[in-house]
């Protein structure tokens, strides 16, 4: 049977070199990056509204805690907005 030599090393190089060359493309798509800046937007959200919605029991508090989140949300995104344009 014939022992097959990986060099891991080299792997590593090119797997990180890749991810690197990637990196002026991603800053010059301003598209792509108002995608990922609106996603993870909509992703901190929605994992605020469920620990909100796990952990308040109270229904008043619980609707007053996302009223106030979606308005932070809302604030926060408008000075995103104003300091990209």
């Amino acid at each position: 049977m014939q022992q097959v030599s990986v060099n891991f090393f080299n792997m590593w190089h090119t797997t990180r070199l890749s991810a690197f060359a990637l990196i002026p493309g991603f800053l010059l798509d301003i598209e792509i990056i108002f995608l990922v800046v609106g996603f993870s937007f909509v992703h901190a959200k929605s994992g605020v509204e469920s620990i909100i919605c796990d952990y308040v029991h109270n229904q008043y508090t619980q609707l007053l805690f996302l009223v106030f989140l979606r308005l932070c949300f809302l604030e926060i995104i408008f000075c995103i907005v104003e300091f990209l344009l």
